[in-house]
């Protein structure tokens, strides 16, 4: 199915995202050359991906009992790109003269994650996740709806296994809580009756969200499905500037639909973070999505970020860019602004 184009409201968009995004690194290089290079304290760095959304940083230490265990994190990203839709419309005089079809839509996406983690005891850490959001679908007409997520919970053990590295074991587990139906095969939408749109159009908004999120964590997203997805994580800080950091991950995904179907991806991610100054560094993510089971083919991502380091307060915006694969025919763009805090 050939996806639509972008708007010429998405392209001024994203042109405007990308812009901000290079002013603030360059208003940040300027201010490090006024005020000097001294790193501070950070919070730990936002990983968008499950419950356990922050890592600690070079800084961290373990905690006492008077240290803060809690962290909370929002991450909203504004997505924009095409996705699969099925459309029904009035044809004749009479309500009941409709017609389905299986098409491609145009969209525009508000999604937030909310995170809230607790360490429960010394390296070890529980949390649990609420995917939200709304957004309008744009195939000739403009529909639009709020969706629900999975709800996940997850757990995350540490392992400091030396001085500047610590290594990482969790597990997610995605409810399915997610808004919607299974959007059905295409060559079968003419021979239905009369269905409910709405049902639809919030699959398809998952979707899209999870697409302009770079497939990052499609089990938070995906309807009639539980997820179960272990991880493991490494963090290395020996670097006076540079802080780097990957995970891999399998999301296995159960069908709870009569008629559904198991899917399956394995998720590698890297992240280098370069201290710019007192108060910010400069970010790149990169990742790829690599389907073993289900409909979907292979994506490989990255994201350019700035992230501010503001006493327990780290924000960050980002920008999720496709570079290979199928979201970027055409572009499936993710605009990111998050927001974590330890207390």
């Amino acid at each position: 199915m050939k996806r639509a184009g972008l708007s010429l409201s998405q392209r001024i968009a994203i042109a405007i995202a990308i812009a901000t995004f290079g002013f603030s690194i360059t208003t940040i290089a300027g201010a490090q050359e006024e005020h000097g290079d001294i790193a501070p304290p950070a919070p730990p760095a936002l990983q968008p991906s499950g419950p356990i959304a922050d890592r600690p940083s070079e800084s961290d230490k373990p905690h006492s009992a008077e240290e803060e265990r809690w962290r909370a994190s929002l991450d909203a990203v504004f997505g924009f790109g095409a996705t699969p839709v099925l459309s029904q419309r009035i044809v004749g005089p009479l309500l009941s003269q409709e017609s389905r079809t299986a098409e491609t839509a145009r969209f525009q996406t508000t999604s937030i994650n909310l995170g809230l983690s607790y360490e429960v005891i010394s390296n070890l850490r529980v949390g649990a996740l609420l995917p939200l959001g709304a957004g309008s679908l744009i195939p000739n007409e403009t529909r639009g709806s709020t969706v629900v997520g999975n709800f996940t919970l997850g757990g995350e053990y540490e392992v400091h296994a030396r001085k500047n590295l610590v290594l990482s074991l969790g597990l997610d587990v995605a409810l399915p809580t997610a808004s919607g139906n299974e959007l059905p095969d295409p060559s079968t939408v003419s021979t239905l009756g009369h269905v409910n749109q709405t049902s639809f159009d919030r699959r398809s908004l998952l979707q899209a969200m999870s697409d302009s999120r770079g497939r990052e964590d499609t089990a938070a997203f995906a309807t009639d499905h539980l997820g179960i997805v272990p991880k493991v994580g490494a963090l290395y800080t020996g670097m006076e500037k540079l802080e780097l950091e990957g995970y891999v991950k399998y999301e296995s995904l159960h069908s709870t639909a009569s008629e559904g179907s198991y899917e399956g991806a394995v998720v590698v991610a890297a992240r280098g973070s370069y201290r710019l100054g007192k108060y910010a560094d400069a970010t790149l993510r990169a990742w790829t999505n690599i389907a073993v089971a289900g409909p979907d083919s292979a994506v490989v991502l990255v994201e350019p970020q700035a992230r501010f380091h503001l006493g327990a307060l780290m924000p960050i915006i980002g920008v999720v860019l496709p570079v290979a694969g199928e979201l970027t025919d055409p572009y499936d763009i993710g605009v990111r602004a998050s927001l974590a805090a330890n207390f």
